[in-house]
């Protein structure tokens, strides 16, 4: 597979995880060995910069100490949404992942904000309960 994906001489795949959630997407993510030469993109810089994951509420504190037991190191505590997702009870916090990406867990249960002439539609996950 390192040959079909073009990597570099020397760089090889260590491990191998597929994240998969339930009928929705799934994520395919590698470790490298001998693969990056420099440090991870910044989020300001152009490209790939971070995945969130929307979290039910109930469920976010769970989720959160799960990913830091795999690795995951919090940038911050968990802490309020602002602007569009500023809505009561929201709650996002970004986690470093032991390879260097950018991963955020958010949850919104009391929906987005978005003023009345926006263009803007945003999807809401419904509960499991729905």
């Amino acid at each position: 597979v390192e040959h079909i994906l073009g990597l570099e001489k020397g760089a090889s795949i260590i491990h191998k995880r597929m994240m998969v959630f339930g009928c929705g997407p799934n994520i395919e993510m590698f470790e490298f060995q001998h693969a990056q030469q420099h440090e991870p993109q910044l989020l300001q810089d152009v490209g790939f910069t971070h995945i969130s994951f929307y979290i039910e509420s109930d469920a976010f504190e769970h989720v959160l100490e799960r990913v830091k037991q795999a690795g995951g190191k919090p940038l911050s505590e968990p802490h309020s949404n602002t602007k569009y997702e500023d809505t009561e009870n929201n709650k996002t916090v970004y986690i470093r992942a032991p390879w260097g990406s950018l991963i955020e867990l958010q949850t919104v249960p009391n929906g987005f904000y978005y003023p009345d002439d926006s263009e803007a539609k945003i999807f809401i996950p419904k509960s499991n309960d729905e």
